[in-house]
Order: C-alpha cells, then sequence, then structure tokens
C-alpha cells in the first residue's frame, strides 16, 4: 500500500509542479486512488494533452473523447462557439485543452467548459514544449548529418559523429549491420557514402563506419557528460522513420539513464533504429536510438511503468580502444550460431507441448457375462452415457435402467479410463514440428489404448521421434558449448538465450522421463 501511496503522490506532485497532466497520468491515478484523486483533481481547472480517440457533435456542444489507461476514457464537453477549431480535428489527432475536472464516473473521466490550448502538441505531449524544439537553422544543419541505410533486410538510419579520438565516422546499430546484405549508406542529398571500414562495439549495439573523404561531411558532436543530465532533458530524435526514406523529427524528454543505456519518451519507431537522440539543450548527441519494449505491469504498484519503453545506447563512454573490426565470415558464423540456437529454442517449447497432451479420455464399466452358446462376452458401458454394447457382435442395444455399480463390481466390473484413438497429426504441435524439423516423419500413424491395462501401445513410432529430437538436441548443445563468438555483443547475447535453452531442456527431458510406452 506505501508503494501505492508514493506513486500516486509522485504523479500528483509532478502534475502540480509542471501544471499539466497527461490523460493517461490522470486516468492511471483514478484507476490506482479514486479517492484521492478526486480529492486533487475534482472541480479544478486543468490542462490535459492526450489522443483523440472519438469526435461526437451534438445540437448543443462537441463532446472530445480522449483515450485514458486501461479501459478508462476522458469525455471533454466544448462549446458549439469552438466548432471553427474544432473542424478538422480527426480520431488519433493529438490535442492540448484546458477544462474543469469533473470526477470519475464508471469508466469515463468528465471534464467541462474545455478550451482548445495548442494544436502542435505532440512536443507537449513528451514533455517538450513549442520554444524548446530544433529552430529550422538547426534542424537542416542536424539534416546533413544524418545518413539513410538501406539493406537487403531491413532500413534504419545513421549519422556523422565526429569520435573522442578526433575521427570522423558513421555511428548507427550493430544490428543494422548484422545478417542484413547489401548495405546501401546515402546522406540526405541522396549521395551514395562510401565505407571505409566496420567496427563493432564489445558491449553495446553500436557499430563505426568509417568512410572516405570523412572531411567533406557535418559530423555531429556527442555529449560528454550525458551521464550528468537530468531527468526531463528535452531532446529530439532525427531518423530514417519507418524506413520511408525521409528524415523526420520525434520530440521527447530523458526519461532515466544508465550505464550503457538512455531511455526517451520520444515515439521513436522501426527505422529510427540509429537515429541520433539529440539534447535541446546544447545540440550534442546523447544516444543512438536502439529498441523499445513494450512492459506490462505485473501489480497494481508497477503500473507507472506500464506501456512501450524507448531505449538508447550511449557513445560518450564506449571504449573505442575496445572496438572489434567486422569481418564478414566470422560474423556470418556468428550469426548462423545465433539463428541455431533460436531454433532449437522454438523446438523445444513444441516439443514440450506435445508432451503435455493428454489424449481425450471417456470412462468405461467393464464385465463378462456368458451366452447362451456358451462364449465369454466382453460387456462394455460408457458412464456417461449408458451405452451397453456386445463386443463378440451378438448384442447391440441401449440399457434401459442405471446399472447398480456394486453388484456389478462383486462379479468382477472394472472401471477405467480409456484414451481414443488419434492419429498423431491431431496432437497439437506436431504437425509444425514434423514440417519444420522431421519431415521425413509418417504422421499419420495411429496410436491407441490397450483396452485392459489402460497404457499406450503402437506409440513406437511418436517414441522414436522424440529420441531422434533428444540426439538432435545433444548434438546442438555438444556443438555450441565448443562454439567460440568472435564478436563479444553477439556472445553476451547469446549467453542469455542458451540459459533458456538449458532451462527448457532440463523440463522436456522431466516430461520425457514421465512418458512411458508400454
Amino acid at each position: 500500500m506505501f508503494v501505492r501511496f508514493l506513486i500516486v503522490t509522485l504523479i500528483l506532485l509532478s502534475s502540480r509542479l509542471w501544471g499539466d497532466v497527461t490523460a493517461t497520468e490522470l486516468s492511471r491515478i483514478y484507476s490506482i486512488d479514486r479517492a484521492r484523486a478526486d480529492s486533487i483533481y475534482k472541480d479544478k481547472k486543468l490542462t490535459v494533452f492526450g489522443r483523440v480517440s472519438q469526435v461526437i457533435s451534438t445540437s448543443r456542444s462537441i463532446l472530445i473523447l480522449l483515450r485514458g489507461y486501461g479501459q478508462l476514457q476522458l469525455q471533454c464537453v466544448f462549446s458549439k462557439s469552438d466548432a471553427i477549431k474544432l473542424a478538422l480535428l480527426k480520431s488519433g489527432d493529438d490535442i492540448a485543452l484546458e477544462g474543469q475536472c469533473q470526477g470519475r464516473i464508471a469508466e469515463t473521466i468528465y471534464f467541462i467548459d474545455c478550451k482548445k490550448v495548442d494544436t502542435r502538441v505532440s512536443g507537449a505531449i513528451s514533455g517538450v514544449s513549442e520554444k524548446s524544439k530544433l529552430s529550422a537553422d538547426d534542424l537542416a544543419k542536424c539534416r546533413k548529418s544524418i545518413v539513410i541505410i538501406e539493406g537487403k533486410k531491413g532500413a534504419g538510419t545513421g549519422f556523422f559523429c565526429k569520435l573522442s579520438n578526433g575521427t570522423t565516422a558513421i555511428v548507427t546499430n550493430a544490428h543494422m549491420i548484422w545478417d542484413n546484405p547489401n548495405i546501401k549508406l546515402l546522406n540526405n542529398n541522396g549521395i551514395v557514402v562510401k565505407p571505409k571500414g566496420c567496427y563493432f562495439a564489445p558491449d553495446r549495439d553500436l557499430a563505426f563506419i568509417t568512410v572516405v573523404n570523412p572531411d567533406k561531411y557535418t559530423p555531429l558532436e556527442f555529449d560528454p557528460k550525458c551521464g550528468e543530465l537530468w531527468d526531463n532533458t528535452p531532446v529530439c530524435v532525427l531518423g530514417n522513420s519507418l524506413g520511408d526514406g525521409v528524415t523526420t523529427e520525434i520530440y521527447g524528454v530523458i526519461t532515466a539513464i544508465g550505464p550503457e543505456k538512455v531511455e526517451t519518451s520520444a515515439r521513436f519507431v522501426s527505422g529510427n533504429s540509429g537515429s541520433p537522440i539529440i539534447s535541446l539543450k546544447n545540440g550534442k548527441v546523447v544516444g543512438v536510438a536502439t529498441y523499445s519494449k513494450f512492459a506490462r505491469a505485473s501489480s497494481i504498484d508497477d503500473v507507472h511503468y506500464n506501456g512501450i519503453r524507448r531505449f538508447g545506447c550511449r557513445i560518450d563512454n564506449c571504449d573505442l580502444k575496445k572496438l572489434q573490426r567486422y569481418t564478414s565470415i566470422k560474423l556470418k558464423q556468428d550469426i548462423k550460431m545465433e539463428k541455431e540456437l533460436k531454433e532449437n529454442i522454438e523446438k523445444l517449447a513444441t516439443l514440450i507441448s506435445i508432451l503435455q497432451y493428454q489424449p481425450p479420455v471417456k470412462r468405461y464399466l467393464v464385465t463378462t457375462v456368458s451366452s447362451s452358446t456358451g462364449r465369454k462376452l466382453r460387456i462394455e458401458e460408457n458412464v456417461n452415457e449408458y451405452v451397453v454394447t456386445n463386443r463378440g457382435g451378438v448384442w447391440s442395444k441401449r440399457s434401459k435402467k442405471r446399472i447398480d455399480y456394486t453388484d456389478k463390481n462383486k462379479s468382477g466390473l472394472k472401471i477405467f479410463d480409456r484414451k481414443l484413438d488419434r492419429n498423431l497429426e491431431d496432437v497439437p504441435g506436431m504437425k509444425d514440428f514434423v514440417r519444420k524439423w522431421n519431415n521425413q516423419f509418417v504422421t499419420n500413424t495411429r496410436f491407441y489404448s490397450d483396452k485392459e491395462t489402460n497404457h499406450l501401445v503402437n506409440y513406437t513410432a511418436y517414441y522414436n521421434l522424440l529420441k531422434s529430437a533428444v540426439r538432435d538436441l545433444d548434438k546442438f548443445n555438444s556443438k555450441y558449448k565448443n562454439y567460440r563468438f568472435s564478436y563479444s555483443k553477439l556472445k553476451k547475447d547469446n549467453g542469455l538465450q542458451y540459459q533458456k535453452f538449458q532451462q527448457l531442456r532440463e523440463e522436456f527431458d522431466s516430461e520425457l522421463d514421465n512418458f512411458e510406452v508400454k
């Protein structure tokens, strides 16, 4: 409870200090503690930043619905006199408005007497004012340093930067170079940049590309004191958003700083990998946009971190003396081993789901009676359906009354569960496993259960497939242990994946030990 109280207090305090709040933050606070949120916000004038989900025009007013946290939304009531200002507003647009909060009812937070504050709020939502944005001259200068990277398997961004050793090189993410053949480098004027050499950082996702005639390019400078930056420092991410071949500007703030990474609220997307994160205070690079991830809160106390988080790599403390030179053959070998590891992790996950599969079961009662011909007849009754059938082909009728189980047991009645007949290909995951990793295997081999012992029989093909998989996994495990990665970053990343492989292998071996073939 204390942690929840602390989170709410921090968000409330920040909104008081800044004088505004986003729709997501406001609805998040109401979802955690409605009473406390009402005590602070209800009947108060607030400036709210948010994204429009719907615009509704009525005879007396205009209703703007803003997306909130989870299922919550904000309903903002505007006067009809604002119709002209709101005429071009549509779903997905960002808006800043001022209104009086009326509190929360059901899944909606209501605002009245609303007025539109600013039409250009993409920066405001991220905590950046219009005054903090790059001027036209600064933007034009920065764009001269941007490099658009195009390859067979993806597009991204790089930028010319003057490094601490005085060298001018293109800085980008290493994953833009890995497994992305036919790389082409273009400056913002569409002129091809000729690379000279490529080097990878050993501890982070960075690549440095030296070029022919570096003096003719305009480099950006990195901030040597990136670790001393305050949170909420306004920044701009310049890059090839979505790989469309144009340089876009995305504004935000620094939200956290670590030894190797910075976190930002700037909403960069795919194609921005390798883009410079530029401080708007001094115009210097504080990081390289690298990746984003979706964080889902495990409890209400962690709700502050719910949503998409975006990270960049620091370059100010990257040790240039430890850079590893790019070698095509070695890199291809590392990438091949990385793919094999991912494939075997996928294989293990599929095998575990196959082993955990339980065939459908029906419960039966079985006894033996003598017929008029002196033959022993086996009688079965389905406990659920009360169907009596003669296995010898003499009788075939439905039971008219309930069987007395107590009396039948005295006559040797047995109760057991029968696993129903199934094709191997009916086992969830089996078809995909065979198609990807064992296409010589015959999937229409049947397995069924013994009627007396209740053990699976004719399961040889299934069991042999699993044994074959074990041999393949052992072979890969031995190969991986003996392999030496050429690039430290790939070794580090795949080391974590190999731990996952080992955990899944232990689970698979445990499931296989419980598997019986009789």
